[in-house]
């Protein structure tokens, strides 16, 4: 078990490597940056850098959507400030 757990660890470690071949621009696209691709490969050779891959972009979309989701209630916040100030009569 642990043998295969090496293996996939060493193929995975392999494809990630693979991604430095990539523009900035298509690593983008798969929501990481070469900065991430090379930290990862700089972890333990028994870790998985596909898995560490995948929870950083997992956590910067999950932070982009909360911020998205505040972005939103703030201007819902502003409309509605703005809807009282247009009903107010001076």
């Amino acid at each position: 078990m642990r043998a295969q757990l090496l293996i996939r660890a060493w193929w995975n470690r392999r494809q990630v490597r693979r991604l430095l071949e990539l523009g900035d621009d298509q690593l983008d696209d798969l929501g990481i940056c070469r900065m991430d691709v090379l930290l990862a490969l700089r972890r333990r050779i028994s870790e998985d850098p596909s898995a560490m891959l995948v929870a950083w972009r997992d956590e910067r979309w999950a932070s982009a959507q909360r911020r998205q989701a505040d972005t939103i209630e703030c201007h819902s916040d502003n409309q509605s400030i703005d809807s009282r100030d247009a009903n107010m009569t001076i």
